[in-house]
């Protein structure tokens, strides 16, 4: 629906703005698929472009063809001002790459800058939102409270601003998927415990970077792995994120904590100007991902082995919790390499289920039958490693899908119990999996209700 608003003074139109209304959840949205038709151009070069994009087949672009113009200041401006008055929480979103002048000529470094700004007036006057400089050749998500501005009809612009010292000009930037819409929209909750092996691809997350896919080269369980650089090594100058699609709700837990494994490898090089690194990250938002921090320093180098971390979420217990991977490529040598891959993420209540029965060393590894069984509600499973060891414990449907984790973590030789309730699943027949270093046993046990 659409509605022109004119504003008199004295009998006099002042200016007329035209704002649009879509439905209750979102406000604005453009893949530009369908040209410009919603913008206003300033600058000669601003089109559509087929050859990158985060979804459908086009993107925007201040400069289709070459570079940017040197001592310019392009933008593209939402035509239409959109009435947030009765919006609860709205956000604007968006994904872009760039790739701006960093340079030296004598007065030290000088920059580029973009610029996502917002007018509360029609476009009469513009404040800053955020700003970029340097260069990210993957595709980045960006995500911006919008809540101080439902009093207002507002518009947004993206500027590009060349006006280095050095009269140097680079390739540009690159926007796509541009929506305003409600914050449960983009975040709605997910179930507490959370779990993903990606063997069913993507679907939970949000994917920031030309290349991040599953694979089947290389996986810690099951046959795939998620990694930035399914084919080949990642790019240089490019910081692709993997976020949590969603958020979870952690203010009513106990002890909550995060698990994944990993392989990388990354950049340590020297070019002349000592050794240069390219570091992965693990972060977390407890605001729906407005915020970033880190939650362990960074990891660089390389380690060829799958590796399982562990991380205590104690302090991060609010209802709106999301997490993301982050590798960044900015070695000063322009290296490149393999990159990073990623199986196995969970997010649960330590477990508390399982205990020690025997502390005494086993002869060999064992996983016996489960007890009772048929069993209502509730089975206990006892197994045994002869020496200190990463178990997992995983329950399966008759489908093969993943249902619960009882045991992800490392225990000490001994002779253990997990005990599985399953009041909350369907009568039939499940599968219950142990994997150690050494030991992979599968078996069966049925739920009769």
């Amino acid at each position: 629906m659409k509605k022109t608003i004119t504003t008199l003074a004295l009998g006099i139109s002042i200016f007329a703005m035209t704002f649009t209304i879509l439905n209750a959840q979102t406000y604005f949205s453009d893949d530009f698929e369908n040209g410009l038709s919603n913008w206003i151009v300033g600058g000669n070069n601003w089109d559509t472009l087929s050859t990158t994009y985060t979804s459908s087949n086009h993107c925007v672009t201040d400069s289709r063809v070459g570079n940017y113009s040197y001592n310019s200041d392009p933008t593209i401006v939402m035509s239409p001002s959109l009435n947030l008055s009765n919006a609860s929480y709205p956000v604007l979103t968006f994904f872009h790459r760039y790739n701006l002048v960093v340079t030296s000529c004598g007065t030290g470094t000088t920059y580029d800058y973009i610029y996502l700004e917002v007018s509360t007036n029609g476009g009469f006057n513009w404040s800053q939102l955020k700003v970029w400089n340097g260069t990210n050749r993957a595709w980045y998500y960006e995500q911006v409270n919008l809540k101080s501005y439902r009093s207002n009809l507002v518009k947004f612009r993206f500027r590009l601003s060349s006006h280095n010292a050095c009269s140097s000009i680079a390739d540009g930037w690159y926007i796509d998927d541009v929506k305003v819409v409600e914050y449960n929209t983009l975040n709605p909750h997910i179930n507490f415990p959370f779990n993903d092996n990606f063997e069913n691809g993507l679907s939970k997350w949000i994917v920031g970077g030309f290349n991040w896919d599953t694979t089947s080269t290389t996986s810690s369980s099951g046959l795939r792995s998620v990694t930035e650089s399914r084919t080949g090594n990642y790019l240089h100058s490019s910081g692709p994120t993997l976020t949590l699609y969603g958020v979870l709700n952690l203010s009513g837990t106990s002890f909550p904590v995060l698990t994944f494994s990993h392989r990388r490898n990354l950049v340590v090089t020297s070019c002349g100007t000592g050794t240069t690194y390219d570091y992965v990250y693990l972060q977390i938002s407890t605001d729906g991902g407005f915020n970033w921090n880190q939650i362990t320093p960074p990891w660089q180098g390389t380690n060829n082995a799958w590796f399982h971390e562990q991380f205590n979420l104690s302090n991060y217990r609010t209802d709106s919790v999301k997490i993301r991977f982050h590798l960044s490529s900015y070695n000063v040598c322009g290296a490149t390499a393999d990159g990073w891959f990623i199986d196995d993420v969970t997010i649960r209540e330590f477990m508390t289920g399982v205990t020690i029965i025997n502390s005494s060393t086993p002869d060999k590894y064992a996983l016996n039958q489960n007890y009772p069984n048929p069993f209502n509600p509730t089975t206990n499973i006892k197994f045994a490693i002869p020496k200190k060891s990463f178990v997992r414990l995983l329950i399966y449907d008759l489908l093969g899908k993943e249902v619960a984790t009882l045991v992800n973590e490392e225990l000490n030789a001994g002779s253990y119990q997990a005990d599985w309730n399953a009041s909350g699943y369907p009568s039939g027949v499940y599968f219950y999996r142990i994997q150690e270093d050494d030991f992979v046993q599968t078996r069966s046990m049925v739920l009769v209700k």
